[in-house]
């Protein structure tokens, strides 16, 4: 299922090849503190307060998980690894810390400044990767198999005072959180739904051959998925039973960035969807999905990219420099679109963060080729 999102190799030779047909514009971003130099540097989000969360690591340490307010760095672990996937509304962070040198990892939430582990009884391993408003933690656990010759996996949701294991199978792929405790995961060649957290599964049916990739639930239980079709994806929605082809912009192929906590979300609870599509002439532009109509966002541009939608229908991505190296991120309304430069001119301005409610912002800038990167926000 990996051939269904583009590789970053293949985003950067897209992103840097071509140009934007909405101006240069004055840059409106500014830069987010980091550890010191040489500091690698990631985001998986921004919450309803404007809270950024992510991770950084200097050069030869740790990732650690990290946030920012009001463009003050806090570190949620002062020693040992540790990283984020996902916070709520009421900046709840979850994802897994180290507690001792050698150690594997263990699920967490951190809250209110304190530390609640959420390791399920038995595990060797595990990592919280998603969490709703009313805290239900969805997490992933490693245990020893029942015959101790192998490994298990077990995918379970917790809420405050219990779990209720949803998957007993080593076998599953991409598990996604909806906003409403909806869970959708892949489980060997069948993508399984469990509304509200409990099973047994309803079975999701994609498009063409294979089994559809769940890439977001939103708050009314409608599915995306990311499917494949003899080598070409296709994407499609899910609701209430009936599937629907988004379609492309011409060219047959539909596809998202990537999977994981650092992409998205793609889709939003009045269903509008964003993502990347291949026009007729073999350009990827970035587009909006609503009400059975596929729009492209830049129709005169060679390419364009697209990170995540908010509950606005406002849409972040970036688009390159005409004549120039280099990215500029834009964000995309449904009557205008701004461009808010580049975070630092030649380099990839890349917005992968956006708030859900508002039309802010935050991302990762570096020089094409480089790991190292900055942060921006345009708060």
């Amino acid at each position: 299922m990996r051939a269904l999102v583009l590789t970053a190799a293949l985003l950067a030779t897209v992103t840097v090849a071509a140009a934007t047909e909405t101006g240069s514009g004055s840059p409106r971003l500014r830069p987010l503190p980091l550890p010191g130099p040489d500091t690698e540097a990631g985001l998986t989000g921004m919450t309803a307060t404007g809270m950024v969360h992510g991770f950084v690591r200097g050069r030869g340490g740790p990732a650690r998980a990290a946030v920012w307010r009001g463009g003050k760095l806090t570190l949620l672990e002062r020693t040992g690894p540790s990283a984020p996937t996902a916070a709520n509304d009421h900046d709840q962070v979850v994802g897994s810390y180290t507690r001792r040198p050698g150690e594997e990892e263990r699920a967490v939430l951190w809250t209110g400044g304190r530390r609640v582990d959420l390791h399920p009884r038995g595990a060797f391993r595990s990592a919280a990767v998603g969490i709703t408003d009313r805290t239900e933690v969805l997490v992933v656990s490693h245990h020893i198999s029942s015959d101790t010759l192998g490994t298990a996996r077990r995918l379970s949701l917790w809420r405050p005072g219990g779990w209720r294991t949803l998957v007993e199978d080593g076998r599953f792929h991409d598990p996604v959180l909806g906003a409403a405790g909806d869970v959708a995961v892949l489980v060997d060649d069948r993508a399984l739904l469990f509304p509200r957290g409990r099973g047994p599964g309803i079975r999701l049916v994609g498009l063409g051959g294979g089994a559809p990739v769940p890439m977001g639930i939103n708050a009314g239980g409608a599915v995306l998925l990311a499917c494949e079709d003899d080598g070409r994806g296709r994407a499609a929605l899910w609701r209430d039973g009936g599937l629907t082809d988004l379609g492309s912009l011409g060219g047959g192929d539909t596809r998202f960035v990537g999977t994981g906590p650092r992409h998205g979300p793609w889709l939003n609870a009045s269903g509008e969807v964003t993502g990347l599509s291949e026009t007729r002439d073999g350009r990827y532009h970035a587009f909006r999905w609503r009400r059975g109509v596929m729009t492209d966002l830049t129709p005169h541009a060679p390419y364009s990219t697209s990170y995540a939608i908010n509950e606005r229908g406002d849409i972040a991505g970036e688009v390159p420099v005409p004549g120039a190296a280099g990215t500029h991120a834009l964000l995309w309304k449904h009557r205008s679109t701004t461009d808010l430069g580049a975070a630092t001119p030649g380099n990839l301005t890349m917005p992968t963060a956006l708030h859900p409610r508002l039309p802010q912002v935050a991302g990762t800038d570096a020089a094409p080729g480089n790991s190292a990167t900055s942060l921006f926000t345009s708060q």
